[in-house]
């Protein structure tokens, strides 16, 4: 099961991609192009061509055609020492739009995002238990009402739809106190196809923690030669991998999927091996305030209760070694440059989880390994509808073709 700038100092070497001036590479170079300036915000047609190996003439060709199609737009002309003056040129955040759908078991989100991957608008529903067809009709709902006030000349602009949910939400009803059979339906459920169907708009899917993953790769990260371990603790933890730059799915696009990494090994004193998603995820808490009547907002509060801060310690010491015990297992077979750890915990909680990680982390026996350097995202509840929302951007204007595998 897998349930999809970081604040460390190393910052990977860049890659250099290189353009071609031969014919037949035109949406080639467009797409580096447009990669190019959301690397560097903006450039001018004089530094597109240093920086992409076009000649000037291909750069100015293409820069102004994607000026006219309205992906990129000019800035004021900024004066230099010698020669004329220099106009920069950057993305235009009306050229493109995308919706970012996260689908989790407690809740589901929307996002509306433009071409610079600022959150237009978004939505956000709760609920006890993922049932399939009241979410899908929600979905279509605030769909149809977000398109309608977008207006028909944004809105004919909207490359398609990201859905990020986890692989097999029908299992482990147990563990969210949900009836037996209430998750079932989502075996014989498609909910990518279902919104395909109904909007007619191309949708991609992705595990919602590799798509949380894939946000802070291309929001923080990407262009470099990183690789790191991503843990997202939400509902469920779940997990994503980076290697060399580029978001690492796997055969089934299961990767990283750090929730069933089994704690004890098979037949041990400790009894038969239990998942990591027993002890590290938020779920555990959630069922315990609702069961001690703590609404679940009380812990977000810098001051709760006693009460609530001894259990809080106690999940937070058990969820700390089972992560600490995951990046362990994590670096001894990728050997990755560092972790990245975010959460849909208030940030004040995020910290004590990594601080009591970072403790932990210290007491297993590390030879043979080099220890990994501890990270926090930043981009939190956001992550997983974000990622999801750049799955059309990449399908439409990744100068990586294996990005285009991701849909």
């Amino acid at each position: 099961m897998k349930t999809s700038q970081t604040s460390g100092s190393f910052t990977g070497t860049k890659i250099s991609r290189r353009g071609s001036n031969q014919r037949g590479m035109r949406n080639y170079n467009e797409r580096l192009m447009l990669e190019k300036i959301r690397e560097h915000g903006q450039l001018s047609k004089a530094d597109l061509a240093k920086i992409t190996g076009l000649s000037p003439q291909t750069s100015t060709i293409i820069a102004n055609r994607l000026i006219e199609d309205g992906l990129l737009c000019k800035q004021n002309s900024v004066k230099g020492k010698v020669g004329q003056p220099r106009t920069p040129i950057s993305l235009d955040a009306n050229g493109a739009y995308s919706f970012g759908i996260k689908v989790g078991r407690r809740s589901v989100e929307i996002f509306l995002v433009d071409f610079c991957y600022r959150i237009v608008e978004q939505k956000s529903l709760r609920y006890k238990f993922a049932e399939p067809q009241p979410i899908f009709e929600w979905l279509c709902k605030n769909i149809s009402e977000i398109i309608a006030r977008l207006g028909e000349e944004k809105s004919a602009r909207i490359l398609g739809i990201g859905l990020a949910q986890p692989f097999e939400l029908e299992n482990w009803p147990e563990l969210i106190g949900a009836p037996a059979g209430t998750m079932d339906s989502w075996k014989d459920f498609d909910l990518r196809n279902e919104i395909f169907l109904a909007t007619q708009l191309p949708t991609y899917l992705l595990n919602d923690a590799s798509a949380a993953c894939l946000a802070e790769l291309s929001l923080q990260l990407e262009g470099t030669s990183a690789s790191f371990l991503y843990v997202y603790l939400g509902t469920f933890i779940g997990g994503g991998i980076v290697f060399e730059g580029k978001l690492f799915e796997g055969s089934t696009g299961n990767a990283g999927a750090l929730a069933s990494l089994p704690l004890n090994l098979f037949g041990s004193p400790q009894g038969q091996s239990g998942q990591l998603l027993e002890k590290a995820s938020f779920n555990s808490l959630e069922l315990w305030a609702a069961q001690h009547g703590v609404g679940s907002d009380i812990l977000s509060e810098t001051s709760p209760t006693v009460e609530v801060e001894k259990q809080v310690t106690q999940w937070i010491s058990e969820a700390a070694n089972g992560i600490a015990m995951a990046i362990i297992a994590g670096q001894a077979i990728l050997d990755m440059n560092y972790v990245v750890l975010d959460s849909s915990l208030p940030r004040h909680l995020k910290e004590r989880v990594a601080s009591s990680t970072e403790a932990t982390l210290a007491q297993y026996d590390q030879r043979g390994i080099s220890r990994p350097v501890l990270t926090l995202g930043t981009l939190g509840n956001n992550a997983r509808a974000l990622g999801a929302a750049l799955l059309p951007f990449r399908a439409n204007f990744s100068a990586d073709e294996a990005a285009f595998a991701i849909s």
